[in-house]
């Protein structure tokens, strides 16, 4: 199986108050060697607690770690 890159990402969610944690899968390099990520996951959170809980939650499930 391919090594696949996935990185995750924990932000303030500016539609709302709150956070929103997203799970990031590279799809390619460019010409100019810059990577470019697509969104494989994603939920909201309405306060720092919870969001955490979630980023471990989906930190288990997609990077296995």
């Amino acid at each position: 199986m391919q090594n696949v890159n996935r990185v995750m990402r924990l932000n303030n969610n500016p539609n709302a108050r709150g956070f929103i944690v997203r799970v990031l899968e590279e799809t390619h390099r460019d010409e100019m060697d810059r990577i470019h990520f697509k969104v494989i996951a994603s939920a909201t959170a309405g306060t720092k607690q919870r969001a955490e809980r979630i980023y471990d939650e989906l930190r288990a499930e997609y990077i296995g770690a």
